[in-house]
């Protein structure tokens, strides 16, 4: 899973018509799980950029799995799924795409499994560009988190790169969300390349 974030403002290292073009890169190389996270953007300009970013990957490339962060209104419009967490109030649309949710917890992501959530992500597994005041739970943690709750996938999220993906799914994580290696590689095709090898080895 590639998280889009500042696709509609931009991130710190990149306007947001850089990341835009990054994601479509990454879909036309064979990238098939897509979330469009962008606290900092304005409702309307967020909407409006996911509308024509979710065209734009529809009209070229099927099979992509697209969730849209915070906002189950959006998503329902797309038709995309939602990816909520605990700094968001979920309005109880009804979406047609899976339903994720971000938990930073054992107990949160037990939260996920009990509410009907199709998977979450868990983070950070490791000290992480984005947030990197966060104290990483290590990949320990993220083993007692899969063991523990198996009802959903659970997909480590924090700090992932092509060579720590190979321990996570050791740990029993079912795939892995990346940020910060994908939107800042200097070759994203070719570290795309890379977690895919790792995952389907």
């Amino acid at each position: 899973m590639l998280i889009a974030d500042g696709f509609a403002s931009g991130r710190k290292s990149q306007p947001a018509e850089h990341v835009q073009k990054r994601v479509v890169e990454l879909v036309r190389a064979g990238l098939r799980f897509v979330q469009f996270r962008d606290h900092a953007a304005d409702p309307d300009v967020f909407a409006e950029t996911a509308r024509t970013m979710v065209d734009k990957i529809r009209a070229n490339h099927t099979g992509v799995v697209i969730t849209i962060n915070s906002r189950a209104d959006l998503a329902t419009e797309l038709g995309c799924g939602v990816h909520v967490g605990v700094r968001t109030n979920s309005s109880g649309a009804v979406v047609e795409g899976p339903s994720g949710f971000s938990a930073h917890t054992l107990e949160q992501v037990q939260t996920a499994a009990e509410s009907g959530f199709d998977y979450a992500t868990f983070s950070p597994v490791f000290a992480t560009q984005s947030h990197p005041s966060a104290n990483p739970f290590g990949i320990e943690m993220l083993e007692k988190v899969c063991a523990t709750v198996s009802e959903i996938p659970v997909y480590a999220l924090g700090g992932i790169t092509p060579n720590t993906v190979g321990m996570c799914r050791e740990a029993g994580a079912a795939g892995v969300a990346v940020l910060s290696d994908l939107l800042d590689a200097e070759e994203p095709v070719e570290r795309l390349d890379m977690f895919q090898r790792v995952l389907s080895a």
